[in-house]
């Protein structure tokens, strides 16, 4: 999933296949293939008729492929090494900067290579060099003032502001965004500055103008920023006799809505937890101390493991070092370790489950273990209410025998057969 938003971004950027194709260690033909699907979802979706159809093929768009890729080799140019890489040349730069364009301590793309490779990667030179290359080709862009006609563009800027709610100063941050040609501007607060907050501005923007533009410009807009008051402070242009309900005429279709999220690489620890903005979100205990996608919304964790979705939290924000724990991941560890059920912080975290635990299932925790197989599609805030004796569920007694017995199996010597009574 990963590999085909790499590339499909990279192609939106106006990149050519064979450029993507260096960068990302692919041929060709894999590049062209996601942007020709990637196209067709689009046509399709314009040419969709129903909610629902729009709604699966705005999905197809964002979610991975369906195939398996569970026996694909890794890319050798790794994030890893790309973190090395960054490190390295702006190590460079430093040098510069001190030294001088001509100084003689600068590193060539040979020497810069062995580095990488004896830091313990099996990268080849032709690969570090290519992304180098691409590192140090890096430009701003540079925008001229122009005059517009209606539904040409529209112009993006952030910043902070600060409220008194009732007798309290609070910080918040500002998206604005407008219209040069309509005189036109649009606002929206948030409580975080995040990339996810950016993105989720356009969407709530578009849904609310019903249409979109054929660009957009981020930096200090003319027509909303009059002049700077001190050094950081903005002073707003008032928004009257503005021409918007006349562009909306001249904008393009409006698309369902699109789905903002951050894709990344993530490795579960020993704990079965994930580190996300540096929070603890848990995972299916299988997946200790292996590899998973995470998809991280303005609100939402959602991780993936083999494009198969495993985990989903409410998002941590504005807070550090807390932890988000499902019970339900770690079924197959308690069904072999019962006793580690107690005291574990998995049940420790929903207090009402804890309570609920001590008061009825402490000298049977494996019927505690089953009740929670029973109802592992429930929200985990439901699942106080239904985990209490009296609540009528659909009795699965044979998940947890079939658990025991497996591992019973794998004792020498043990006869199965004579066991009774494994509850």
């Amino acid at each position: 999933m990963q590999r085909r938003y790499e590339v499909i971004t990279r192609r939106i950027q106006g990149k050519s296949e064979r450029k993507v194709a260096e960068e990302l260690g692919m041929s060709r033909n894999t590049v062209r293939k996601y942007w020709k699907d990637y196209l067709h979802t689009l046509n399709k979706l314009n040419e969709a008729q129903t909610e629902s159809q729009r709604l699966e093929l705005t999905k197809s768009l964002v979610d991975g492929p369906t195939y398996d890729c569970s026996t694909r080799k890794c890319r050798k140019y790794t994030p890893e090494i790309d973190a090395l890489l960054e490190k390295i040349l702006e190590d460079e730069d430093t040098k510069t900067k001190e030294l001088g364009d001509g100084h003689k301590q600068k590193l060539t793309q040979v020497q810069i290579h062995s580095l990488i490779v004896n830091e313990g990667y099996d990268i080849g030179r032709s690969t570090i060099q290519a992304h180098i290359n691409e590192k140090r080709n890096r430009h701003k862009e540079a925008y001229i003032k122009q005059e517009y006609e209606f539904g040409e563009r529209f112009e993006y800027d952030f910043g902070e502001v600060k409220l008194m709610i009732g007798d309290k100063k609070k910080k918040f941050y500002i998206a604005v965004i407008g219209s040069p040609a309509a005189r036109f501007r649009w606002a929206y607060l948030y409580e975080t500055s995040k990339m996810d907050v950016f993105l989720e501005s356009h969407v709530r923007f578009f849904e609310m103008i019903g249409g979109c533009y054929k660009e957009g410009v981020y930096d200090n807009m003319r027509n909303v920023v009059s002049k700077f008051i001190g050094r950081n402070e903005k002073e707003l242009n008032p928004n009257k006799d503005s021409l918007i309900e006349k562009e909306k005429e001249f904008l393009t279709p409006y698309m369902p809505p699109y789905q903002t999220a951050q894709i990344s690489s993530n490795c579960v620890n020993k704990y079965s937890f994930i580190t996300v903005d540096g929070n603890f979100y848990s995972v299916p205990d299988y997946l200790c101390e292996k590899s998973v996608v995470v998809k991280k919304t303005a609100t939402v964790i959602n991780v993936y493991y083999k494009d198969t979705h495993v985990a989903s939290h409410k998002r941590i924000v504005n807070e550090k070092g807390k932890t988000c724990i499902d019970i339900r991941h770690y079924l197959n560890t308690f069904v072999k370790k019962p006793g580690a059920l107690r005291n574990s912080t998995a049940l420790k975290s929903v207090p009402e489950l804890k309570d609920i635990f001590d008061t009825y299932y402490k000298d049977n925790p494996r019927l505690f273990i089953d009740k929670l197989n029973e109802n592992r599609s429930a929200d985990l805030s439901e699942l106080p209410g239904l985990l209490k004796p009296g609540i009528k569920t659909k009795q699965n007694t044979n998940w947890v025998q079939d658990a025991i017995s497996r591992q019973l199996q794998s004792i020498s010597g043990l006869f199965i057969g004579g066991i009774k009574n494994v509850n």
